[in-house]
């Protein structure tokens, strides 16, 4: 009985821990309304606002604020890090012009 009770415990923290698991993949920007930003990465939208997540350049600096509608435009190449469903990071794949 204890054992079984190990394995339910075990298996519920790992389901736990892949569900939280955070990813980055290649994606696109959707659209930039308003300080929101929407990205498709594998067929799937993620919307946030851009004050909850980090927008990088290529270089791994980030982007002023001032600079976001500039750079988050439809079409826009992006490396997205998704994490428990939710949009994390952007960080543009391109340099400006």
């Amino acid at each position: 009985m204890l054992r079984s009770l190990v394995v339910r415990v075990v298996s519920l923290v790992v389901c736990l821990a892949l569900a939280t698991a955070a990813f980055a993949a290649d994606g696109t920007i959707v659209r930039y309304v308003k300080g929101q930003v929407t990205v498709k990465v594998d067929k799937q939208d993620f919307t946030a606002d851009v004050k909850d997540i980090k927008v990088l350049e290529f270089n791994g600096k980030p982007v002023a604020s001032k600079d976001l509608a500039d750079l988050l435009k439809k079409d826009t190449k992006v490396d997205a890090t998704v994490q428990g469903g939710k949009l994390k990071e952007i960080k543009l794949l391109m340099a400006r012009d």
